[in-house]
Protein backbone atom coordinates (compact mmCIF):
# COMPACT_ATOMS: atom_id res chain seq x y z
CA UNK A 1 0.00 0.00 0.00
CA UNK A 2 3.11 2.19 1.11
CA UNK A 3 4.52 1.82 -2.26
CA UNK A 4 1.81 2.54 -4.66
CA UNK A 5 1.14 6.31 -2.76
CA UNK A 6 4.73 6.68 -2.59
CA UNK A 7 4.90 5.91 -6.41
CA UNK A 8 1.39 8.25 -7.17
CA UNK A 9 3.06 10.90 -5.09
CA UNK A 10 6.03 10.50 -7.68
CA UNK A 11 4.68 10.88 -11.20
CA UNK A 12 2.85 13.93 -9.67
CA UNK A 13 6.66 15.52 -9.47
CA UNK A 14 7.51 14.32 -12.54
CA UNK A 15 6.79 17.40 -15.48
CA UNK A 16 8.61 19.11 -18.29
CA UNK A 17 10.60 21.89 -17.57
CA UNK A 18 11.03 23.03 -20.79
CA UNK A 19 10.29 22.42 -24.34
CA UNK A 20 14.02 22.32 -26.57
CA UNK A 21 13.32 18.86 -26.72
CA UNK A 22 16.63 17.85 -25.20
CA UNK A 23 17.85 15.56 -22.13
CA UNK A 24 17.55 18.97 -20.15
CA UNK A 25 13.89 19.18 -20.51
CA UNK A 26 13.25 16.11 -17.61
CA UNK A 27 17.07 17.07 -15.71
CA UNK A 28 14.56 17.79 -12.17
CA UNK A 29 11.98 15.04 -12.91
CA UNK A 30 15.30 12.54 -13.75
CA UNK A 31 16.56 13.41 -10.18
CA UNK A 32 13.10 12.45 -8.67
CA UNK A 33 12.14 8.93 -10.21
CA UNK A 34 16.27 8.37 -9.40
CA UNK A 35 15.29 8.93 -5.59
CA UNK A 36 12.03 6.83 -5.77
CA UNK A 37 13.92 3.85 -7.27
CA UNK A 38 17.11 4.58 -4.65
CA UNK A 39 14.33 4.14 -1.65
CA UNK A 40 13.37 0.72 -3.07
CA UNK A 41 17.05 -0.59 -3.73
CA UNK A 42 20.13 -1.78 -2.29
CA UNK A 43 22.88 0.37 -4.42
CA UNK A 44 25.65 -1.85 -2.79
CA UNK A 45 25.03 -4.74 -4.71
CA UNK A 46 26.54 -5.33 -8.20
CA UNK A 47 22.88 -5.57 -9.47
CA UNK A 48 21.00 -3.56 -7.27
CA UNK A 49 17.35 -4.36 -9.56
CA UNK A 50 16.53 -7.38 -8.86
CA UNK A 51 13.42 -10.02 -7.66
CA UNK A 52 15.03 -10.64 -4.31
CA UNK A 53 15.23 -7.06 -3.44
CA UNK A 54 13.05 -4.56 -5.57
CA UNK A 55 9.62 -5.92 -6.14
CA UNK A 56 7.46 -3.74 -7.95
CA UNK A 57 3.98 -4.06 -6.78
CA UNK A 58 1.63 -5.77 -4.48
CA UNK A 59 1.91 -9.21 -6.01
CA UNK A 60 5.60 -9.22 -5.81
CA UNK A 61 7.08 -12.30 -5.79
CA UNK A 62 4.30 -14.78 -6.52
CA UNK A 63 4.29 -14.04 -10.22
CA UNK A 64 7.85 -15.99 -10.28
Amino acid sequence: MWYKCDFKNTLRRVHRQSYFNSGEDFKDSELILQDFIRRYTDETQALPINTENATIGPIGNSLL
